[in-house]
C-alpha cells in the first residue's frame, strides 16, 4: 500500500480501513436512518460498546505484548475499519470499537488510539459531506449560525469524549467507560418496555 515510505503506507492503510464504513454508510443509509429513529437500537448499540470495551479492558489486563507498536499492518487496518463500519449504528462508539479492534489485532494501545483518530478523519468528513449534499439538494434554507454552533458543540464534546477515553485507555481503565455505556443501555432499554 503506497510504496513511498511510512506516510504512503499509512495513507494506503487509512484508505483500506475507510472502505468498510464508506460501504456501510452508502449501502445501508436508509436502514441506518431508520435505526436512529428507534431508541432500542441506541440501547443495543451502547450494550455492544460496553461489551467491546470490557473485552478490550480484559485483553489489556492480560498483559499480552503488542505485535505492533507503530503503524498497523493492512489486516490490522482492515479489522479496525470493519469495527468502524459497525459504528455507523446508533450507540456504538466509533473510537471505542476501533481501538478495541486494534488491540485485538495486536496493536499497542497507543498505536490503536493513533490510528483510530486518523480513521475518524475520512469517516466523519465523508459523513458531513454527504449530509451537506443532502441539505443542498433538498433546497432547505438553514441559518448558518445554528449550524455553526451545532458543529462547534459536537466537535468540542467529541474532543472531550475522545480525551477521556484515551485517558482511560492509558490508565487501563476501559471498564469505567464500559460501565457508563452499560448504564445508558439499561436506562434506554428498560425505558422502552
Amino acid at each position: 500500500a503506497g510504496g513511498r515510505g511510512p506516510e504512503g503506507r499509512r495513507a494506503g492503510w487509512l484508505l483500506l480501513g475507510s472502505i468498510p464504513a464508506a460501504l456501510a454508510g452508502l449501502l445501508g443509509k436508509a436502514w441506518i436512518e431508520t435505526a436512529f429513529s428507534d431508541l432500542r437500537f441506541l440501547g443495543v448499540g451502547w450494550l455492544v460498546t460496553a461489551g467491546l470495551l470490557l473485552a478490550a479492558d480484559r485483553f489489556l489486563r492480560a498483559a499480552r505484548p503488542p505485535v505492533t507498536a507503530g503503524d498497523p499492518t493492512g489486516p490490522q487496518a482492515l479489522a479496525m475499519g470493519v469495527f468502524q463500519a459497525l459504528a455507523v449504528l446508533p450507540g456504538i462508539s466509533r473510537s471505542g470499537s476501533t481501538i478495541a479492534a486494534g488491540l485485538f489485532a495486536g496493536l499497542s494501545a497507543g498505536a490503536a488510539a493513533r490510528f483510530s483518530f486518523l480513521l475518524s478523519i475520512p469517516a466523519i468528513g465523508g459523513a458531513a459531506l454527504l449530509d451537506a449534499l443532502d441539505i443542498l439538494h433538498s433546497g432547505t434554507a438553514l441559518p448558518l449560525a445554528p449550524l455553526l454552533v451545532g458543529f462547534l458543540t459536537a466537535a468540542a464534546s467529541g474532543y472531550l469524549a475522545i480525551r477521556w477515553l484515551l485517558d482511560l485507555l492509558r490508565r487501563g481503565r476501559l471498564a469505567y467507560f464500559a460501565a457508563y455505556c452499560l448504564l445508558l443501555s439499561l436506562v434506554v432499554l428498560l425505558g422502552q418496555r
